[in-house]
């Protein structure tokens, strides 16, 4: 279990007396902890790990946003745990000249995974908004994979520390103007959280002449 930034924890799980379990870059797992696998107990949680791990282990990252999740922290070592998937069908498909990742708060969970596994195949873009400088989940990951992969990470602060120089406010169509090259089109675009922004987001790339077979979204509850 690793403490990270924005009140989220991430859990390391390794197989018990199984060869391990396998899942696509972006999928989620159903998550059960205290109870028992056959009840429904279970709660949605996207893998953060890199796919390509060859021991079974996987990670979820968990942000502390309601009973559930304020317990994961208080998890002990060697806690058993089941899951049930993968699921869900937010996977890199169409071999595009470029990714494009946008996440919001606790969104970028998948998009973690996603990076972990294939960003050092073709050039990815994260564009991530946050509430303030503090709160980036995986602030120094990202900037140690950005010296050894093709990645670029925008960050868009809501509340940006004094003298801050990069993006605030919400993520706009000219913001991603500014940072993505065209035609937009080309591009695959990948969309996770919260669901008012990314109703705006998919707005705004229905403006930039980007068909809806580009982009893909995942929503559900995080509690």
């Amino acid at each position: 279990m690793r403490h990270e930034r924005g009140d989220t924890t991430t859990l390391v799980m390794r197989p018990d007396d199984h060869p391990g379990f396998r899942f696509t870059p972006g999928q989620f797992g159903w998550l059960t902890v205290w109870g028992s696998p056959f009840r429904i107990t279970g709660h949605p949680f996207s893998f953060s790990s890199s796919a390509a791990v060859g021991d079974g282990r996987v990670e979820m990252s968990i942000r502390r946003l309601g009973d559930f999740t304020a317990r994961i922290a208080q998890m002990q070592v060697d806690q058993r745990v089941y899951l049930d998937g993968p699921y869900g069908a937010f996977t890199i498909g169409d071999p595009a000249d470029m990714h494009v990742l946008i996440a919001g708060g606790v969104g970028v969970t998948p998009m973690m995974s996603m990076i972990r596994t294939l960003a050092d195949q073709r050039p990815v873009i994260l564009l991530y908004g946050s509430k303030d400088f503090e709160q980036i989940t995986f602030r120094e990951e990202l900037e140690a994979l950005k010296a050894r992969l093709d990645l670029t990470v925008v960050r868009v602060l809501s509340d940006p520390p004094e003298g801050w120089t990069g993006e605030r406010g919400h993520i706009t169509a000219e913001l991603l103007k500014r940072h993505l090259p065209e035609p937009y089109a080309a591009h695959e675009y990948f969309i996770c959280g919260p669901g008012v922004m990314m109703d705006a987001i998919e707005k705004t790339l229905a403006g930039l002449g980007v068909p809806m077979s580009k982009y893909h979204s995942e929503r559900y509850s995080f509690v």
